[in-house]
């Protein structure tokens, strides 16, 4: 338990002490450094790429290094450009906001506390051990990508290629920041790959509770909205639960809770226009590119609305505005040069196309009821948001948001309930995947839930206080008290159990990789030498013998057995078809040569009940082979001389 402890605590230490060090030396406090994540993932995009430059290896020390240079330019432009632009406070923004004593500020911040650490709770649970394996596909990639970089302290595209694209390295991308981060942890003594994993992963719902609270908080100056939506942001199934039992999109699910946050930054900078807070939101927004691309289109379906609404309300701040966002541009691209550069140069990967799988009218019902991929919907949640219907009209700064959600809704059903190329194209940035915007919406009806319980807190507390011999305050204790218990009991515990549920099957089922393939991989570290390639089936979970051995899969990520697949290299497809012909085909004993490989791994599992690669199979019949060590249906061989 108490490795487990340390890993969350080393992963929450390296996420938010850097860039709450930067937030610090451009002399900003407050709900904004609730965006410190962000500022620095900008720190690992600029510095891994710098430090890949430089030949200085990337560890506990060149993250040090890379935050204090970037300390160091923040200190510099607050001082000499402390006010770039004039301030672009709005009548209804910083002159006309309440002053609230530290008793307020501190009840949000226990509610995001109690909604962060209910989700990662939960996740906890449905994990069963920060030690578990992810049995879906991206989990193999994340795991090998973590320990890659750990172990070769290199973040570049062409080091990382080396891990299952090899032969077209000068064309590869893969969005690694948040991956390069998470390895630093090996250096504070966090040395399981899975803990590194799944102690990211429980921070999502920290990040999400935090950032949902600073950004209500911002826009409505309601702080019972702000805490309501703080707790409730953990519950719903679509949001930080299926983002991370499938996949796990960790990357995405990371940029999508960051992103009420980069909100907050955002509107901080334009607000003050500041030299050290555009530095601030460079880094914020470039290290946003650099957990995944996909974040800043996710980014703009908020910014954008956001935007719009505050140059209706106040045209005279356009044009600062837009001078602001362009330095706030530069620096972003600055930071993300490098990401940025092997994305448009990439060639790997092929353009998902999910069908269709029901109407436009079933997708908006499932989304706006949450449930998506559910038995049933999330009621009590719903019937929260139904009656915070009635009060968005006078939450002014809050009508850009639900504009947002309109969005956020169209895409779901667009990649739902529709197979036009032109919607496909829309999407296409998200894969296409209707789970990743159906966590989008999610966000949107719990901030109306939250606005549904204010309404029921303020409206319930005033009538009983009217009708009955009660004060306000015990008015309001009551009908707090009866609101929650009433939520608890129909949503049997905030929904607990089931979202733990919901994660069980991908991490403590053992469908792909279990305890047999655990202690075969531990008995090949062995006997096979150290940086060997080792002939893997890339579908039967082997390539996390990285992961958890060291051992040098030959196929370092996933690959399909189809003949012409993006991505596949020649070399790559020949074994995936035809390594079972070694004995007799010259071609397939050449690239065995060339590759160096000597041994053969292959498991039992089998990642979405997949059949095993063709070149793979029967390897016990085959004179080729000869088997040296099995445990249970693992199994590892020996190429014959």
């Amino acid at each position: 338990m108490f490795e487990e402890i340390w890993a969350v605590c080393a992963s929450l230490l390296l996420a938010v002490v850097p860039g709450g060090a930067v937030m610090l030396a451009a002399r900003q406090r407050g709900w904004v450094l609730v965006a410190s994540p962000l500022v620095t993932y900008g720190v690992v995009t600029w510095g891994g790429a710098a430090c890949s430059a430089l030949g200085v290896p990337w560890s506990i020390l060149g993250l040090l290094l890379s935050t204090a240079v970037t300390i160091g330019v923040v200190v510099a432009v607050t001082a000499f450009v402390p006010q770039l632009l004039p301030s672009g406070a709005t009548a209804e923004g910083e002159a006309a906001a309440p002053v609230w004593s530290w008793r307020v500020h501190a009840a949000v911040a226990a509610c995001a506390t109690v909604g962060g650490l209910f989700g990662a709770t939960v996740l906890r649970r449905g994990m069963g051990s920060l030690n578990a394996i992810n049995q879906d596909w991206d989990g193999v990639f994340h795991a090998a990508v973590v320990r890659w970089i750990a172990d070769n302290q290199d973040m570049a595209q062409s080091t990382v290629a080396q891990l299952n694209n090899r032969e077209t390295a000068e064309t590869f991308f893969y969005p690694n920041t948040w991956h390069g981060l998470a390895s630093v942890g090996w250096d504070l003594g966090v040395h399981s790959v899975p803990q590194l994993l799944n102690a990211g992963s429980l921070l999502v719902a920290v990040f999400l509770a935090f950032g949902i609270a600073a950004l209500v908080l911002r826009m409505t100056r309601e702080p019972v909205i702000a805490g309501a939506a703080a707790i409730l942001v953990a519950m719903p199934s679509a949001l930080v639960f299926d983002t991370l039992w499938r996949g796990p999109l960790i990357p995405f699910a990371v940029g999508l809770a960051l992103v009420p946050a980069l909100v907050v930054m955002v509107d901080k900078t334009l607000t003050t226009r500041t030299g050290g807070m555009i530095v601030v939101a460079g880094l914020a927004a470039g290290g946003t590119v650099g957990v995944h691309p996909s974040g800043a289109y996710t980014a703009m379906i908020f910014l954008a609305p956001w935007a719009i609404q505050r140059w209706i309300t106040s045209k005279r701040l356009v044009v600062g505005d837009l001078l602001t966002i362009v330095a706030v541009g530069m620096v972003a691209v600055l930071v993300a040069i490098s990401p940025l550069l092997s994305a448009m140069a990439a060639s790997t990967g092929a353009r998902q196309d999910w069908p269709a799988v029901e109407t436009a009218g079933q997708a908006v019902g499932e989304a706006l009821l949450l449930n998506h991929a559910r038995t049933g919907p999330q009621w009590a949640i719903v019937v929260l948001a139904v009656i915070g219907v009635f009060g968005v009209r006078r939450l002014r700064g809050l009508w850009w948001f639900w504009v947002s959600g309109a969005i956020a809704l169209g895409l779901f059903v667009a990649s739902a309930a529709y197979d036009y190329h032109r919607l496909e194209e829309l999407t296409a940035p998200w894969w296409n995947d209707r789970w990743r915007f159906a966590a989008m919406v999610a966000i949107f009806v719990v901030v109306l839930a939250a606005v549904g319980v204010e309404m029921i807190l303020r409206n319930g507390s005033r009538v009983l206080a009217d009708r009955t011999p009660l004060g306000s305050a015990p008015s309001k204790a009551i009908v707090g008290v009866a609101l929650i218990g009433a939520f608890l009991v129909t949503s049997h515990g905030g929904y607990a159990r089931q979202n733990a549920d919901r994660m069980y099957w991908n991490f403590q089922s053992g469908a792909v990789v279990d305890k047999d393939d655990l202690e075969l991989w531990d008995q090949a570290a062995e006997i096979i030498p150290e940086g060997q390639f080792v002939m893997n089936d890339p579908l039967d979970g082997s390539t996390w013998m990285l992961a958890m051995e060291g051992l040098r899969p030959f196929f370092g990520g996933m690959a399909v057995a189809v003949p012409n697949q993006p991505g596949l290299a020649p070399t790559q497809e020949l074994l995936l078809f035809r390594f079972d012909e070694l004995a007799t085909n010259p071609e397939v004993r050449a690239a065995v040569e060339e590759e160096g490989i000597q041994y053969v791994v292959v498991g039992e599992g089998s990642i979405h009940g997949m059949n095993r690669s063709p070149g793979l199979d029967d390897l016990e019949d085959n004179p080729a082979f000869e088997l040296v060590a099995s445990v249970g249906g693992a199994q590892l061989f020996r190429i014959v001389d």
